[in-house]
Protein backbone atom coordinates (compact mmCIF):
# COMPACT_ATOMS: atom_id res chain seq x y z
CA UNK A 1 0.00 0.00 0.00
CA UNK A 2 3.32 2.24 0.82
CA UNK A 3 4.17 2.26 -2.91
CA UNK A 4 0.41 2.92 -4.12
CA UNK A 5 0.58 6.10 -1.69
CA UNK A 6 3.76 7.24 -3.46
CA UNK A 7 2.95 6.51 -6.60
CA UNK A 8 -0.28 9.04 -5.84
CA UNK A 9 1.75 11.59 -4.56
CA UNK A 10 3.82 11.96 -7.73
CA UNK A 11 0.98 11.69 -9.89
CA UNK A 12 -0.91 14.55 -7.97
CA UNK A 13 2.73 16.50 -8.05
CA UNK A 14 3.29 16.05 -11.59
CA UNK A 15 6.81 14.09 -10.42
CA UNK A 16 6.87 11.11 -13.39
CA UNK A 17 10.38 10.43 -13.92
CA UNK A 18 11.07 6.94 -14.74
CA UNK A 19 12.52 5.24 -11.54
CA UNK A 20 13.57 1.76 -10.99
CA UNK A 21 11.30 0.12 -8.54
CA UNK A 22 13.31 0.03 -5.39
CA UNK A 23 14.22 3.63 -6.10
CA UNK A 24 10.26 4.31 -6.66
CA UNK A 25 9.65 2.58 -2.82
CA UNK A 26 11.79 4.73 -1.21
CA UNK A 27 9.13 7.91 -1.64
CA UNK A 28 7.85 9.26 1.46
CA UNK A 29 4.30 9.67 1.13
CA UNK A 30 5.17 12.51 3.39
CA UNK A 31 7.17 14.52 1.17
CA UNK A 32 5.23 16.66 -1.50
CA UNK A 33 6.92 19.48 -3.59
CA UNK A 34 4.65 21.99 -2.27
CA UNK A 35 5.03 21.38 1.35
CA UNK A 36 1.70 21.10 2.62
CA UNK A 37 1.48 20.96 5.88
CA UNK A 38 -1.13 19.76 8.92
CA UNK A 39 -4.54 18.84 7.71
CA UNK A 40 -3.78 19.83 4.46
CA UNK A 41 -1.57 17.24 3.74
CA UNK A 42 -3.20 14.41 5.63
CA UNK A 43 -6.21 15.27 3.55
CA UNK A 44 -4.36 15.12 0.08
CA UNK A 45 -2.91 11.48 1.49
CA UNK A 46 -6.46 10.49 2.32
CA UNK A 47 -7.86 11.14 -1.20
CA UNK A 48 -5.01 9.66 -3.08
CA UNK A 49 -5.12 6.47 -0.81
CA UNK A 50 -9.42 6.37 -1.43
CA UNK A 51 -8.59 6.76 -4.96
CA UNK A 52 -6.33 3.95 -5.31
CA UNK A 53 -8.16 1.46 -3.78
CA UNK A 54 -11.42 3.01 -5.82
CA UNK A 55 -8.99 2.02 -9.00
CA UNK A 56 -7.32 -1.26 -7.09
CA UNK A 57 -11.51 -2.46 -6.98
CA UNK A 58 -11.99 -1.58 -10.75
CA UNK A 59 -13.67 -4.38 -12.15
CA UNK A 60 -10.63 -4.63 -14.86
CA UNK A 61 -8.23 -4.67 -12.28
CA UNK A 62 -9.48 -6.12 -8.60
CA UNK A 63 -8.27 -9.37 -9.98
CA UNK A 64 -4.91 -8.20 -9.72
CA UNK A 65 -2.05 -9.06 -7.26
CA UNK A 66 -0.75 -6.03 -5.02
CA UNK A 67 2.79 -6.70 -7.40
CA UNK A 68 0.81 -6.53 -10.43
CA UNK A 69 -1.30 -3.94 -9.73
CA UNK A 70 1.49 -1.70 -8.89
CA UNK A 71 3.48 -2.88 -12.10
CA UNK A 72 1.02 -1.42 -14.11
CA UNK A 73 0.47 1.92 -11.78
CA UNK A 74 4.11 2.28 -12.80
CA UNK A 75 4.06 2.36 -15.95
CA UNK A 76 1.22 5.00 -15.65
CA UNK A 77 1.69 8.77 -17.13
CA UNK A 78 -0.15 12.17 -15.64
CA UNK A 79 -2.38 13.68 -18.63
CA UNK A 80 -4.30 16.62 -17.60
CA UNK A 81 -7.01 17.89 -19.84
CA UNK A 82 -8.51 21.29 -19.69
CA UNK A 83 -12.35 21.67 -20.46
CA UNK A 84 -13.17 21.42 -23.61
CA UNK A 85 -10.19 19.43 -25.40
CA UNK A 86 -10.81 16.10 -26.45
CA UNK A 87 -8.88 12.79 -25.48
CA UNK A 88 -10.07 10.91 -28.11
CA UNK A 89 -11.67 11.06 -31.68
CA UNK A 90 -14.74 9.13 -32.86
CA UNK A 91 -13.47 6.59 -35.77
CA UNK A 92 -9.63 7.03 -34.70
CA UNK A 93 -7.78 4.34 -33.75
CA UNK A 94 -5.71 4.26 -30.17
CA UNK A 95 -3.48 1.69 -28.44
CA UNK A 96 -3.28 3.76 -25.23
CA UNK A 97 -5.81 2.71 -22.17
CA UNK A 98 -6.94 5.73 -20.17
CA UNK A 99 -8.21 6.40 -16.69
CA UNK A 100 -10.19 9.02 -15.60
CA UNK A 101 -9.30 10.10 -12.03
CA UNK A 102 -10.77 13.96 -11.89
CA UNK A 103 -13.14 15.38 -14.13
CA UNK A 104 -15.93 14.75 -16.28
CA UNK A 105 -15.54 13.44 -19.77
CA UNK A 106 -18.67 13.51 -22.39
CA UNK A 107 -18.64 11.00 -24.64
CA UNK A 108 -20.59 11.91 -27.90
CA UNK A 109 -21.58 9.89 -31.15
CA UNK A 110 -22.65 11.04 -34.59
CA UNK A 111 -22.57 14.88 -33.26
CA UNK A 112 -24.97 13.31 -29.93
CA UNK A 113 -23.90 13.29 -25.94
CA UNK A 114 -24.79 9.82 -25.43
CA UNK A 115 -22.72 9.43 -21.75
CA UNK A 116 -20.82 11.11 -19.23
CA UNK A 117 -17.69 9.75 -17.19
CA UNK A 118 -17.16 10.07 -14.37
CA UNK A 119 -14.34 8.97 -11.84
CA UNK A 120 -12.81 6.17 -11.61
CA UNK A 121 -13.29 5.29 -15.04
CA UNK A 122 -11.51 4.01 -18.39
CA UNK A 123 -11.65 5.20 -22.01
CA UNK A 124 -10.19 3.65 -24.88
CA UNK A 125 -9.78 0.30 -23.15
CA UNK A 126 -11.35 -2.06 -25.95
CA UNK A 127 -9.38 -0.34 -28.18
CA UNK A 128 -6.45 -0.91 -26.76
CA UNK A 129 -6.92 -4.71 -26.59
CA UNK A 130 -9.14 -5.04 -29.95
CA UNK A 131 -7.75 -2.49 -31.99
CA UNK A 132 -11.19 -1.65 -32.65
CA UNK A 133 -11.48 2.48 -33.66
CA UNK A 134 -12.61 4.66 -31.16
CA UNK A 135 -16.85 4.48 -30.81
CA UNK A 136 -17.16 8.18 -29.98
CA UNK A 137 -15.45 11.73 -28.86
CA UNK A 138 -14.39 11.94 -25.46
CA UNK A 139 -13.96 15.63 -24.29
CA UNK A 140 -13.42 16.96 -20.86
CA UNK A 141 -16.68 18.99 -20.03
CA UNK A 142 -14.59 19.80 -17.16
CA UNK A 143 -10.87 19.91 -16.30
CA UNK A 144 -9.81 16.13 -16.05
CA UNK A 145 -6.54 14.56 -14.70
CA UNK A 146 -6.18 10.89 -16.24
CA UNK A 147 -3.79 8.30 -15.84
CA UNK A 148 -2.37 6.96 -19.42
CA UNK A 149 -1.26 3.37 -19.89
CA UNK A 150 0.81 3.26 -23.28
CA UNK A 151 0.17 -0.24 -25.35
CA UNK A 152 3.41 -0.78 -25.57
CA UNK A 153 4.31 -0.65 -21.82
CA UNK A 154 1.61 -2.84 -21.68
CA UNK A 155 2.87 -5.31 -23.65
CA UNK A 156 6.00 -5.15 -22.00
CA UNK A 157 4.32 -5.89 -18.53
CA UNK A 158 2.64 -8.60 -20.36
CA UNK A 159 5.71 -10.56 -22.05
CA UNK A 160 6.84 -10.76 -18.63
CA UNK A 161 3.99 -11.78 -16.63
CA UNK A 162 1.53 -13.84 -18.74
CA UNK A 163 -0.86 -14.20 -15.77
CA UNK A 164 -1.01 -10.37 -15.77
CA UNK A 165 -2.45 -10.22 -19.25
CA UNK A 166 -5.27 -13.16 -18.30
CA UNK A 167 -6.40 -11.04 -15.63
CA UNK A 168 -6.50 -8.02 -16.99
CA UNK A 169 -8.15 -9.15 -19.90
CA UNK A 170 -10.88 -11.09 -17.97
CA UNK A 171 -11.43 -8.29 -16.12
CA UNK A 172 -11.74 -6.25 -19.26
CA UNK A 173 -14.73 -8.71 -20.86
CA UNK A 174 -16.80 -8.75 -17.48
CA UNK A 175 -16.53 -5.30 -17.44
CA UNK A 176 -17.62 -5.03 -20.77
CA UNK A 177 -20.51 -7.39 -19.74
CA UNK A 178 -21.66 -5.25 -17.25
CA UNK A 179 -21.95 -2.37 -19.34
CA UNK A 180 -24.06 -4.31 -22.26
CA UNK A 181 -26.05 -5.69 -19.27
CA UNK A 182 -26.83 -1.94 -18.06
CA UNK A 183 -27.52 -0.92 -21.09
CA UNK A 184 -30.01 -3.82 -22.56
CA UNK A 185 -31.92 -3.00 -19.07
CA UNK A 186 -32.17 0.82 -19.86
CA UNK A 187 -33.07 0.13 -23.52
CA UNK A 188 -36.00 -2.25 -21.49
CA UNK A 189 -36.79 0.77 -19.87
CA UNK A 190 -37.49 3.17 -22.15
CA UNK A 191 -39.14 0.72 -24.12
CA UNK A 192 -41.60 -0.36 -21.49
CA UNK A 193 -41.99 3.69 -20.82
CA UNK A 194 -42.59 4.42 -24.41
CA UNK A 195 -45.55 1.46 -24.22
CA UNK A 196 -47.22 2.98 -21.52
Amino acid sequence: MRAFLAFTADFYNNNFSRRSGQDRRKINIDVFPDRRSGQDQRDLVRHQSVLVEKLKNTVMFQRLSDSQFERIISIGSKLLLPRGDVLLCEGEETSDLYILFEGVLRVIHSGKEINLITPIAFAGELCTFTGEPVYGTYAAKSDCTLMRLKKGELSAAFDEDSDLREKLLEGLLIDMSLKIRTMSEIIVRIKSSRTQ
